[in-house]
């Protein structure tokens, strides 16, 4: 036991700074260091992708939106589209103080959700901490 416990006070604390690869600012916001790839909704129902989205705007002003994943299998119904879908409200991960609704990850598992389960998704773009501290977090 006292083995186990000398180990581990050798290790080093994590740096949550370092680890999540954001700095911190005398005034109290952060700077993102790593840039992470985003991917654009697919709206046009002309391409073959099984699920479409499209950013609709919430508070321009303070730049926050929903990107809506519609299964492309509810629109190609004859003769018209009676399927109702349960909704999903999907709040992208990264601790609320990294990457957005629109990062290729989330992106990419909302399309995967819509198709396998399936679903509408509301992906929502909030704002980021600590920049917009709360109450002035979200939407």
């Amino acid at each position: 036991m006292a083995d186990q416990m000398a180990a581990s006070d050798s290790n080093p604390a994590v740096d949550p700074y370092h680890h999540l690869q954001i700095a911190p600012n005398p005034d109290g916001t952060i700077t993102r260091l790593a840039e992470y790839p985003n991917s654009p909704p697919t709206c046009d129902s002309n391409l073959p992708t099984p699920v479409l989205s499209k950013d609709i705007p919430i508070n321009q002003s303070n730049n926050t939106w929903v990107r809506l994943f519609l299964p492309r299998h509810v629109l190609d119904q004859s003769p018209s589209p009676t399927t109702k879908l349960p909704l999903v409200v999907f709040c992208h991960g990264g601790g609320f103080i990294i990457l957005s609704a629109g990062s290729t990850i989330f992106h990419d598992f909302c399309v995967n959700l819509a198709i396998d389960v399936p679903v509408v998704i509301a992906s929502v773009q909030y704002r980021l901490a600590p920049d917009h501290r709360l109450p002035a977090g979200g939407l």
